[in-house]
């Protein structure tokens, strides 16, 4: 609309300006530096080819002929190359756009005519992408909620609180489905907001971690399938027996071992790693909240726990119509899971240690 105004009242109603910004916005939070460049790059082949075409075809002295062939050729070859989807769509689709400020206007003279004819309509291409960057980049920093980098540790965070409250259900012998549900959303935010910030000034703060920005939101993406594993073996078939599963669990001694021992690593991993994200200088203290590394990828009463179920759950004597409802299946799958949900958080305190 700035644009709009600008071209209305400044610019003689010219609409290079508008034009240009409309390709310039993006639907992500934060700047979009590369395709921005790649804008600006099709903005300026845009330009120059409507400039070219103008002036070779009044040169020839037959320009009221074969301007309009030429640019009807153009046009239809560049919208083509747009609909295309390639990665020089864009590059036809503003020349198409920028094209008519141009070619829209008749030949002179034949003794008037000079290879410098086009000037006029690529100044005010290149004047009008330069006023609509301008506009663009004023708007964008005005409505970014901060940097980059804070937003995908930010959003990393709230994926590992939601995977915190998922596995505190799962405890409890309830539904961890809401606590899961804004994770997988939490974890593309951050990956999104991570390739942004790599091409963020970073000033007096280090140079930001984005390969373990990568591995720590793959990490949550494991722990987040772990999660729907256990899920889906607990619920079986669908037959409702989920909660002979859970009073098995339940009546197992050594499982509130396994639950203080999970909960409490998986605290100290989401701890240490975002406060690595957010360290901008200085040295790093954050690992001295460990107490130690020993058997961090071993979870505390596992062993005991198989071995007390081994003799409270027997072999069916009739095989059941769904092995999704057999509980010597459905708890293997609970413990394997409960195994591997220790070894990815181990991994990232080991990646967390690595990086630091």
């Amino acid at each position: 609309m700035a644009c709009f105004v600008f071209g209305v009242v400044m610019d003689n109603y010219g609409g290079a300006c508008a034009i240009t910004a409309v390709f310039l916005l993006n639907t992500r939070v934060g700047p979009d530096m590369m395709a921005t460049l790649n804008t600006l790059l099709a903005v300026v082949v845009g330009c120059v080819v409507g400039a070219i075409l103008y002036s070779y075809s009044c040169l020839t002295g037959m320009g009221h002929i074969i301007l309009p062939l030429t640019s009807f050729l153009m046009w239809w070859s560049c919208i083509h190359i747009g609909y295309g989807g390639s990665s020089f769509a864009l590059v036809g689709l503003l020349i198409a756009a920028l094209a008519p400020f141009v070619l829209v206007t008749e030949c002179p003279p034949v003794d008037k005519v000079t290879d410098t004819g086009g000037a006029l309509g690529l100044w005010i291409g290149i004047r009008g992408c330069i006023i609509a960057m301008i506009i663009v980049t004023f708007f964008e920093v005005l409505a970014v909620p901060g940097a980059q980098g804070d937003l995908a540790f930010q959003a990393f965070d709230e994926a590992m609180q939601g995977l915190k409250a998922a596995y505190q259900a799962l405890w409890k012998a309830e539904d961890p489905m809401p606590a899961l549900e804004p994770v997988g959303g939490a974890i593309a935010n951050s990956s999104m907001f991570n390739t942004g910030a790599k091409l963020e000034p970073r000033y007096w703060k280090c140079k930001w971690k984005a390969g373990f920005m990568d591995e720590c939101n793959a990490v949550a993406t494991k722990l987040r399938l772990d999660i729907l594993t256990i899920k889906h073996a607990i619920d079986g078939s669908g037959s409702g027996k989920a909660n002979e599963v859970f009073s098995i669990l339940k009546g197992i001694p050594a499982i509130p071992h396994m639950q203080e021992d999970l909960s409490k690593t998986l605290e100290d991993a989401r701890e240490i790693s975002v406060e690595m994200l957010e360290h901008g200088y200085g040295p790093f203290s954050g690992l001295a909240k460990l107490d130690s590394l020993e058997g961090v990828d071993e979870l505390d009463g596992w062993a005991t726990s198989i071995e007390e179920v081994s003799k409270q759950v027997k072999f069916p004597a009739a095989p059941p119509d769904s092995m999704e409802d057999d509980q010597l299946c459905q708890l293997s799958i609970v413990f394997v899971m409960l195994d591997y949900s220790i070894k990815h958080v181990a991994e990232l305190i080991k990646s967390t240690i690595r990086n630091a």
